[in-house]
């Protein structure tokens, strides 16, 4: 885990022992003339307290203390949003502004603008969490949170975009309502071809249909009957009727 590259800082040292080094070996240099001492490679856990006995020509021992705080850079600034968009007129929403590392301070921009406490704006103790409540129109804008410590900064972004409850009624766009017409035309002038084609079909084609619960096709014939308009001529010649009487023979 990094912290920083190097940390220095002076103490006197006796005989050229530092107790406890038992953990940091190799990792420190020592100065026996000026009792600097040099720490590499810090770790979180080297935080703390460093204490060192100095031993007088007298014999009188003086011990010195100094502090070591070790910082992790900080990454991964984020800001999270509840309830999740869209945010209406008139409700709450929150802001929480989280990141990895050692936080040290927050602070809270709109705009680029410093907020502060106030108004509709709350603000947590540790100002992770941004609270707006009654929310309006005018607080939609870009907020930023600034996490930073003694050795890093980091900042997130987020858009707050707040809506009016009557933006969220179903209303189509023009565009929309051209595309529902036409396909409505479409539909409309599809159902006319249909037809169209099956009355010309019906005109000129045989159609298959049941006959009671037979499965059989029978098709029906559609074809044309013609009526025979030839005049029928009546036969007006006289019938001659034999009057001639049958006569006995001669003896």
């Amino acid at each position: 885990m990094e912290a920083a590259t190097v940390v220095s800082f002076t103490m006197a040292v006796l005989s050229g022992f530092c107790y406890g080094a038992v953990g940091y070996r190799d990792r420190i240099n020592l100065d026996r003339s000026s009792g600097s001492l040099e720490l590499m490679n810090l770790d979180l856990t080297d935080s703390g307290q460093y204490t060192v006995t100095i031993l007088t020509p007298e014999a009188v021992s003086v011990e010195e203390n100094t502090k070591l705080e070790v910082y992790e850079p900080i990454s991964g600034a984020i800001i999270t949003t509840s309830p999740n968009p869209p945010i209406i007129e008139g409700n709450s929403v929150n802001l929480t502004c989280d990141a990895s590392g050692s936080i040290i301070t927050r602070e809270w921009m709109k705009d680029g603008q410093l907020l502060s406490a106030g108004g509709n704006l709350t603000i947590s103790e540790d100002k992770r969490v941004l609270s707006i409540n009654p929310v309006k129109r005018t607080d939609s804008g870009e907020y930023l949170c600034r996490v930073s410590n003694l050795v890093s900064t980091a900042d997130a972004k987020d858009i707050l975009l707040v809506k009016s409850e009557d933006s969220l009624s179903p209303v189509l766009p023009a565009r929309a309502l051209t595309g529902i017409v036409i396909g409505v035309l479409l539909v409309v002038g599809g159902a006319v071809s249909v037809a169209v084609f099956f009355i010309r079909k019906n005109g000129t084609n045989a159609e298959p249909m049941h006959q009671g619960g037979s499965q059989q096709l029978v098709y029906e014939n559609t074809s044309p009957v013609y009526e025979n308009t030839s005049p029928v001529y009546e036969n007006t010649s006289p019938v001659y009727e034999n009057t001639r009487q049958n006569q006995s023979p001669r003896p």
